[in-house]
């Protein structure tokens, strides 16, 4: 699920569809995190426009996932295995389990962890074989591996005050891209000298390893004081998210060099590793406060969001030995690097009467 539009590799500067993980938010302006949802209680989808109680980036709705919380009143042992076998591919399957521990009158635990791997079907043909005409096949290049888990307690310090502190982390690792050529400068004859390569339909030409990684950690805090008339609530929550992928670059530079250049196929076919970074950094905080006499006519919620981002954006492509054969065109070295740094504040009611 995305959570706005993305125009090139390039997400929005804000996005238009809020991501909620009970009360937190974890869209952030990019691919939302393909976290695991086992034991989750629900799923809610609120129309937009959002802008009361989930007013993040909700301006065409919010998609809110509801965790089953920490209770007191039973131990819990959930598991669940799975396996696959995808055709003209490799295996794959998950494992996932969940426990609850009440380990007294004041304090009860809750923990989640998964593993997936993922099958890959999708097959590298490369350069490094015996001859190019017989290139070098590596099977299965897009499968991969997913991690992680969710840790979460319940205080009841007295009857009227509760603390809810959690910590959700996931890494996923895949070792290429769901992608096919059906058509590569770099494997014809018609701009290398390269004998053809007859691709097949999973099959895509590669001249290095491609690379994905995601890296996800958000810990949060639920403080909720309820008093007879009103209450107040307040969620704090830190996101770190780490991603790299490195993509094969070399048929888009070699499309560049061979037909605006000229130039001639060992420059062409230089090996062209693009590495895109992001790395995001943030912090909110939202405290409301609210009716708790159900009896009351006037139902009331005031309250204040904060939120401080940090992202961090950037692309590298390194043509190693392209300036040592063509010293005329300079170098081929390109690094582009942007920071994000948004801070909001906003203030919300809500008092039908």
């Amino acid at each position: 699920m995305s959570a706005g539009q993305i125009v090139r590799d390039q997400p929005g500067v804000k996005e238009q569809v809020g991501i909620y993980l009970d009360e937190s938010p974890i869209s952030l302006s990019l691919f939302t995190p393909d976290l695991d949802f086992f034991d989750t209680n629900r799923v809610e989808v609120l129309r937009g426009p959002q802008g009361t109680l989930f007013g993040s980036g909700s301006l065409s709705g919010t998609v809110r996932y509801i965790t089953n919380k920490p209770n007191f009143d039973d131990y819990e042992v959930i598991a669940e295995a799975t396996g696959n076998v995808i055709d003209h591919g490799d295996v794959g399957g998950e494992i996932k389990a969940a426990f609850n521990v009440p380990v007294n009158d004041v304090i009860a635990i809750r923990a989640v962890g998964y593993a997936t791997r993922y099958g890959g079907f999708i097959n590298a043909v490369q350069p490094g074989g015996d001859t190019f005409a017989r290139p070098n096949v590596k099977k299965d290049v897009n499968d991969g591996v997913r991690y992680g888990g969710r840790l979460a307690a319940e205080i009841r310090v007295n009857d009227r005050i509760t603390l809810r502190p959690r910590v959700v982390y996931q890494k996923v690792e895949i070792d290429g891209f769901n992608r096919v050529d059906l058509y590569n400068i770099l494997a014809n004859p018609f701009t290398t000298t390269r004998p053809r390569v007859t691709l097949g339909r999973l099959d895509q030409f590669t001249q290095l390893e491609e690379t994905f990684r995601d890296e996800f950690l958000l810990a949060d805090a639920e403080v909720t004081w309820e008093g007879d008339v009103f209450g107040f609530k307040s969620i704090s929550s830190f996101t770190n998210r780490e991603i790299l992928q490195v993509r094969d670059a070399t048929q888009l530079t070699g499309s560049i060099t061979f037909q605006v250049f000229g130039a001639p196929e060992p420059i062409v076919t230089l090996d062209s590793p693009l590495f895109d970074r992001t790395n995001v950094d943030m912090f909110t905080e939202e405290a409301r406060f609210y009716s708790t006499d159900e009896a009351a006519r006037l139902q009331w919620v005031l309250g204040v969001f904060y939120s401080n981002i940090n992202r961090r954006y950037g692309q590298t492509l390194f043509v190693d030995g392209f300036e040592d054969l063509m010293r005329d065109l300079g170098v081929l070295d390109i690094d582009t690097r942007g920071v994000l740094a948004p801070k909001d504040v906003l203030f919300f009611s809500d008092i039908p009467y």
